[in-house]
């Protein structure tokens, strides 16, 4: 039910455990050849420290080859010409889009599939956008404490960062 720009935003969350803000933030250049017609799978996606959360440090994450296609769907279906230090997610005027917009276009889905009840109790709701990224984290969790929460861009206790070449 998505269009295109909101299935590759959520599939990266998924597959990559973005945050929505840095969704907003990347650049076409930040995700390895994905102009390329030969995308590696998975494809490394660079988050500069300056688009972090608490911008203490850059990091990398990956995607899979289902979040590779509907990126690559997406980019073919904008408006705007895309280059390397365009919004890899804009406006269709290559503008920055507006801080909750990922959080609108999930709940325009999330109420047109009828899965949760809009009741405003004062408590969270069970689906959230931030379910995409809780979801990455649960099922990459086999791979390590340190590394999913490396490329969740959450900071390590100290010792721990020295395990990653940066």
């Amino acid at each position: 039910m998505a269009k295109p720009r909101e299935k590759a935003a959520f599939a990266m969350m998924v597959q990559g455990g973005f945050r929505p803000s840095i969704l907003r933030e990347l650049q076409v250049k930040h995700v390895e050849k994905i102009l390329e017609r030969d995308t590696p799978i998975p494809c490394k996606v660079d988050i500069p420290q300056q688009i972090t959360k608490g911008k203490y440090r850059g990091y990398y994450t990956f995607i899979g080859r289902e979040a590779v296609e509907y990126l690559k769907m997406y980019l073919k279906t904008r408006k705007v010409p895309v280059t390397l230090d365009s919004y890899l997610f804009c406006t269709n005027t290559g503008e920055k889009l507006p801080k909750k917009h990922f959080s609108y276009k999930f709940w325009e889905i999330v109420n047109k599939l009828g899965l949760v009840e809009d009741k405003r109790t004062g408590k969270p709701r069970e689906i959230r956008l931030y379910s995409l990224r809780k979801y990455f984290r649960m099922n990459a969790s086999p791979a390590g404490y340190e590394y999913v929460h490396f490329w969740m861009g959450r900071t390590l206790p100290h010792n721990d960062e020295s395990y990653f070449d940066l």
